[in-house]
């Protein structure tokens, strides 16, 4: 398969109803950047997200809008979302274990991200993010609690 084919492959492993497949297309060092996770992640998260957003949305898809694929990095944007009907488990996207989930709404929720994945030997290497600050994380927020607040940066110590 090529860069992108295995990308394309993934991201439907992913949405099936056994998430787990999706590892076959990662690599044992496969790195995740950006998006929810304060920090890189693995494998294992990546597959938790996964796992976590079928979870909550039973019918959980990846709209896949766009896709360029150049040697080994294929960009995709996409919307993702689906029928919030079961519990979202926030602590895996922002590294909290045992953080609380957030009860079903019943709103169908709609995320648009941009993604950039390195495929090398036909495992994807790296997942990043590259998402604008108010997709991803904040608009899945907004869109099921109807606000966010933006942190406030005098107080955070952050300049």
């Amino acid at each position: 398969m090529n860069p992108e084919q295995v990308v394309r492959a993934f991201l439907a492993a992913t949405e099936s109803d056994n998430p787990a497949a999706g590892a076959a297309y990662l690599a044992d060092n496969v790195v995740f950047l950006g998006g929810m996770l304060p920090q890189p992640g693995g494998a294992k998260e990546v597959l938790q997200i996964g796992r976590a957003l079928r979870e909550a949305f039973s019918d959980f898809r990846w709209n896949i809008q766009h896709v360029w694929a150049q040697g080994n990095q294929v960009a995709v944007k996409m919307a993702w979302g689906g029928l919030h009907n079961g519990p979202l488990k926030l602590g895996y996207f922002v590294g909290v274990t045992g953080a609380p989930a957030v009860l079903p709404t019943g709103k169908l929720i709609r995320v648009s991200e941009k993604f950039m994945f390195t495929v090398k030997e036909g495992k994807i290497t790296r997942i990043q993010v590259v998402s604008a600050s108010h997709e991803g994380y904040v608009s899945l927020l907004r869109q099921i609690s109807g606000e966010v607040k933006a942190p406030d940066v005098a107080r955070s110590g952050a300049r």
